[in-house]
């Protein structure tokens, strides 16, 4: 995570999807999503992106089988991707300093953080 914050990159984590696997998976996912939220509390430069686990617990019509996501489930997945991007990244636009375009969330863990055009 060090590195990635080094090179001024914004990190966006959602939580891991919920499988109906019945195994290993599924038994560990609070588990690996507690982990996280306890990463997420020590890099407050992370965004929270969507909560996955939320949306998929109890569908399991969205999937192909007990791990792999059917064609609805994909297009709910990219649903839920495009909805917080809308919500987080395009909400409350703003100008950089730069003239550069940030918002919402991104426009705040942007404050500081020089923005350039390649």
């Amino acid at each position: 995570m060090k590195q990635i914050l080094a090179v001024k990159k914004i990190p966006v984590i959602g939580t891991v999807i919920w499988a109906k696997d019945g195994g290993f998976r599924q038994r560990n996912l609070e588990l690996y999503n507690a982990a996280l939220k306890r990463l997420k509390e020590n890099y407050l430069q992370i965004l929270d992106g969507p909560d996955l686990y939320g949306r998929f617990k109890d569908h399991p019509e969205w999937f192909q089988d007990d791990l792999h996501l059917s064609a609805a489930g994909r297009d709910i997945l990219r649903k839920a991707w495009v909805q917080w991007a809308v919500d987080t990244v395009y909400a409350g636009r703003r100008k950089s300093a730069s003239g550069s375009v940030a918002s919402g969330a991104l426009g705040q863990a942007l404050s500081g953080v020089e923005i350039s055009a390649r």
